[in-house]
């Protein structure tokens, strides 16, 4: 969800950008992402500009993309230290915003032997960005093919704090603002 507002901020009617256009590693804790990626963003000019009027859609989609390298580390905010990362290579990634009538539905489908992940957010739009009300969730899966190939990426994703749930799933619920989100470990479910 942030990456799609934070781009679409500074965004014209439409626009297509390539992967590398993209400031990826502010979204992946900085870690870098390779391969073939691409957004495209299409919104309706607003009056007044406020993103409670936003109309339009943002799609992105990523084949044979590659997150990490095996040697940059995660930096997350609530840790001093780096954290090892290793790197996983996803078939696909497809990820889709749709604004209007006041409100966002964002959902996203990431596909790995060594990962899977979906996700839905839905947003009640506001004036700023920072406002828009978020009620979502988070389900992902590290995979067998992982734990034999990188057992320490695998437990970096297995240790996020988020609970167990139904076929092995970990998931966290989204709640808050964009501005103030919270990320919340408790089990929920994304229709697929």
């Amino acid at each position: 969800m942030r990456f799609a507002l934070v781009l679409l901020a500074a965004c014209t009617q439409d626009r297509v950008y390539a992967l590398d256009e993209l400031p990826v590693r502010d979204w992946t804790a900085g870690l870098p992402v390779t391969g073939d990626g691409r957004l495209l963003a299409w919104l309706a000019p607003s009056r007044p500009r406020a993103w409670s009027n936003v109309v339009g859609f943002v799609r992105f989609r990523c084949d044979g993309c590659t997150l990490g390298d095996d040697h940059a580390q995660l930096k997350l905010a609530m840790l001093e230290d780096r954290i090892y990362f290793g790197h996983i290579t996803f078939d696909t990634v497809r990820a889709s915003a749709d604004f209007g009538d006041g409100r966002v539905q964002l959902s996203s489908a990431w596909r790995s032997p060594d990962f899977e992940l979906d996700a839905r957010v839905d947003g009640i739009l506001a004036p700023r960005a920072a406002d828009i009300v978020l009620d979502g969730c988070v389900v992902f899966r590290p995979t067998a093919a992982l734990l034999a190939r990188d057992p320490k990426t695998h437990a970096v994703i297995s240790a996020t704090g988020a609970p167990l749930g139904p076929n092995d799933t970990y998931s966290i619920k989204i709640a808050g603002t964009l501005g103030e989100m919270r990320r919340l470990g408790q089990v929920c479910t994304v229709a697929r």
